[in-house]
């Protein structure tokens, strides 16, 4: 699964609005439902829990970015990790369903030693509230161990949520749309071929 609508520098530079983050967010755990849905169908993660977003200034909360890391992401990836240990994670994931309906979005931690329970609660707090996802920490990685019991989260009061993007039919109608293209300018070649030999016909025509 890619990452749209959000790019590396966004998230680097503290320029990524809560409100734009969570109208990307929403359809990309949608899309993870039916691609990454089991242990051998996983995509990548990035996971900050001490974000700042330029629309909650002095507020630091949970992100998590779910997708297939490219060149850009991946050295993203690497200076979080390098600069900012002890508040990132970055590994693979995948999602599972609960018998109530719910759905479970499970970490594999590789690198990074954020707090786990600061982890879960941060994100399960915000960057997935109002979503039936809940996050499952799988084995592995180098996080630092903490008491849920000890983890105080500060109440934010969070913008509004966007209406989502159909990301999906977004492609899809860019792909309509190239198809059409394509369909029109073979139609034209065709044409133009047929009108070349009527002409050449006129012109051996004309000769006689």
């Amino acid at each position: 699964m890619k990452i749209k609508k959000l790019e590396p520098t966004q998230v680097s530079s503290n320029t990524l609005e809560f409100k734009v983050y969570r109208k990307v967010l929403k359809p990309s755990l949608k899309k993870m439902i039916a691609e990454h849905n089991s242990k051998e169908k996983l995509t990548q993660f990035l996971v900050k829990t001490n974000y700042e977003f330029s629309d909650l200034k002095g507020k630091k909360i949970g992100l998590i970015i779910p997708g297939d890391h490219t060149s850009n992401w991946l050295k993203l990836a690497k200076e979080e990790i390098k600069d900012d240990k002890k508040n990132t994670c970055i590994g693979n994931c995948y999602v599972k369903k609960n018998d109530n309906g719910t759905y479970v979005l499970v970490l594999l931690p590789e690198k990074g030693a954020a707090k786990k329970n600061l982890m879960i609660k941060q994100l399960e707090k915000f960057a997935l509230k109002g979503t039936p996802f809940s996050i499952e920490l799988g084995a592995g990685g180098e996080l630092e161990e903490d008491k849920a019991s000890d983890v105080v989260i500060e109440e934010v009061a969070l913008p509004a949520d966007e209406p989502e993007e159909d990301l999906d039919a977004e492609d899809d109608a860019k792909q309509e749309a190239s198809e059409e293209q394509i369909k029109f300018k073979t139609t034209m070649n065709e044409r133009l071929a047929k009108m070349d030999d009527q002409i050449a016909k006129v012109k051996e025509l004309l000769k006689m």
